[in-house]
């Protein structure tokens, strides 16, 4: 009788002990779903903004090599004029030399 009421006993808080321990694995599972559902969307809006961010990216390339373009063409433009008024290289506002003013060996005749 003694050890009937032993072994019931034991059997109860074995019970109660595996209830406990399942509420425990099961927060606990609770918890790493939580945690795993929370890491993929933080790497899903990641990944949207790293393509938005492409995108973007892709974008201002575009832009860029069309004001290169527009700049060369510019550039190109400009040149034939600068031949045309005198561009020899003197720089912007230069006076054309004087006749018989330049750095020669001729002496001046008084």
């Amino acid at each position: 009788l003694s050890s009937d009421r032993e072994m019931h006993r034991q059997r109860e808080f074995m019970e109660r002990a595996i209830d406990t321990l399942k509420g425990r694995v099961s927060r606990s599972e609770d918890k790493r779903t939580g945690d795993q559902k929370k890491k993929v969307s933080e790497n899903q809006q990641l990944l949207d903004e790293v393509n938005a961010l492409r995108v973007s990216n892709r974008q201002l390339k575009g832009k860029v090599h069309t004001l290169e373009t527009q700049l060369q063409l510019l550039e190109n433009r400009a040149k034939p004029r600068q031949s045309l008024t005198g561009g020899s290289g003197r720089g912007a506002g230069a006076k054309p030399p004087r006749p018989g003013s330049g750095s020669g060996s001729r002496a001046r005749t008084p």
